[in-house]
């Protein structure tokens, strides 16, 4: 449960940046289409149902995971938000409070996510519960209503139109409607179940439920249901005569009821900001090409820069003399590159190791890996310039999982990595056949297609002294 807890804490914190985005774009796009809006809920929908997402160059987001799945077992626990601000205010703190102590038999970080974890199941319980129940008693006040007509049913206990019910809906009116504001409501209430809003709402509600932890979400929620009211409000209105809008804007007013409590339904008539619905059919002026252009421009442009994450390839420029082209081969083993262009995400480490320039390696002895065709019992040095073996090195290195406990692999070798701000950092690479390395005195394993390909890149490695090739 931690780990489910862990994934939907990360899904919400990327969330929160698109909902954001949207808070703005609203109001940025106010004389386009209300529907727009509904659009821009759709896409943080996805981004909040979808576990995983595309990489993309386009993508705004900071971070792909801010917490880390193994945080709890780190020795010393990190956070990645992608902004350094952060980061250096908040890591510390963590790193202090949370640091494994290997003589204590409790690990505090683990005990204080379980709790976290099992705190969030019971709140979305209570909320689910609360939808549940609130249906029930809606219902039970319903129950004396009668038919009206098509899908249609008239009662004295209620005090505004609603839709309620999602596989087989019902329209609810009040008793004391006339002839013309239920010609009205009708129009408002056949459009929401010509748009599906008897879904929608309940769905948001739903994830509501689920991200109830955070308060950006309950923003988006509230949101949402004003948008859905004014995006139906405009349907209705759309071809209409100024009288039929002033009628409108009356029977808005008429029915208009107060709400104190968030619901998950029904959709009513009058229940969300009447005040700027009313104010808004009123000013209501068809949009221009052009807006509904923009508008919808911006909503791809949000998909593409908020639906992706930050790619964790790497990016190579090559001049070559007939021209310059941009490649993301692997295997290119050319001299030529001028640029290196790294936008790799680290797993652990994320400040300390960056802008990795050059790396120089010592290793000898009589346990040299085969794949180097080098001569036991002596010490090489091997030296690299070169980004894109640079670049391949490091995708091994940042590709490494933290392992528990010691391991009994010969770490031999010494690799040294030069940063562009002078800085240097240290790692010891296993010489068996084993994927690991060990950086600080933790190690960490990588894949065995890294395993399989690591050593044939130091191969390629220039041999600091060109003479005799060796180091005694």
């Amino acid at each position: 449960m931690s780990t489910v807890f862990l994934k939907v804490l990360n899904m919400s914190l990327n969330a929160t940046w698109l909902i954001l985005v949207v808070l703005i774009l609203r109001i940025a796009l106010k004389k386009s289409p209300k529907w727009i809006s509904c659009v821009l809920w759709a896409l943080v929908a996805v981004r909040l149902i979808c576990p995983f997402s595309f990489e993309s160059v386009f993508s705004l987001l900071p971070s792909s995971e801010i917490i880390p799945a193994n945080i709890a077992t780190e020795q010393t626990p990190k956070i990645n938000t992608g902004v350094t601000v952060i980061n250096n205010a908040v890591n510390p703190i963590i790193s202090k409070s949370f640091e494994v102590n290997e003589v204590a038999s409790v690990n505090t970080l683990q005990v204080v996510i379980s709790a976290a974890a099992v705190i969030w199941v019971c709140g979305t319980i209570v909320l689910l519960l609360y939808a549940g129940i609130s249906y029930i008693l809606l219902k039970r006040k319903v129950s004396t209503a009668v038919p009206l007509g098509d899908k249609t049913l008239e009662c004295d206990e209620i005090m505004t139109p609603f839709i309620l019910g999602i596989i087989r809906p019902k329209i609810y009116v009040p008793s004391c409607v006339d002839d013309e504001t239920l010609e009205m409501v009708m129009a408002h209430e056949k459009a929401h179940l010509g748009r599906f809003d008897h879904w929608w709402k309940p769905f948001g509600f739903l994830l509501l439920a689920v991200y109830w932890f955070n308060p950006i979400c309950w923003i988006a929620y509230f949101f949402l249901c004003r948008d859905i009211e004014a995006a139906c409000d405009e349907k209705v209105i759309r071809d209409k005569d100024k009288g039929f809008i002033a009628a409108y804007s009356q029977a808005l007013l008429d029915l208009s009821v107060s709400r104190k409590l968030i619901s998950a339904c029904p959709v009513a008539f009058g229940e969300n900001g009447v005040k700027m619905r009313v104010k808004g059919v009123l000013n209501y002026k068809k949009p221009t090409f052009w807006v509904v252009f923009l508008a919808i421009t911006s909503c791809v442009i949000v998909m593409l820069c908020f639906l992706t994450t930050p790619i964790s390839s790497f990016t190579i420029t090559e001049d070559k003399e007939n021209g310059t082209s941009e490649q993301e081969d692997e295997n290119n083993e050319s001299s030529d590159m001028v640029e290196s262009e790294q936008t790799y995400e680290l797993v652990h480490y994320p400040e300390e190791i960056s802008d990795v320039v050059s790396i120089d390696v010592s290793i000898g002895g009589n346990v040299l890996p085969p794949e180097l065709g080098l001569t036991d019992g002596q010490t090489y040095h091997l030296r690299c310039d070169n980004p894109l073996i640079i670049s391949q090195i490091l995708g091994a290195i940042y590709s490494g999982v933290e392992e528990k406990g010691q391991s009994s692999c010969p770490f031999d070798a010494m690799m040294y990595l030069s940063m562009k701000d002078g800085r240097g950092a240290y790692i010891q690479l296993a010489t068996d056949s084993c994927s690991m390395y060990m950086m600080d005195g933790v190690c960490y394993s990588y894949s065995e297609e890294s395993n399989e390909n690591f050593w044939k890149l130091i191969k390629e490695f220039d041999m600091v002294n060109e003479e005799t090739h060796v180091y005694d």
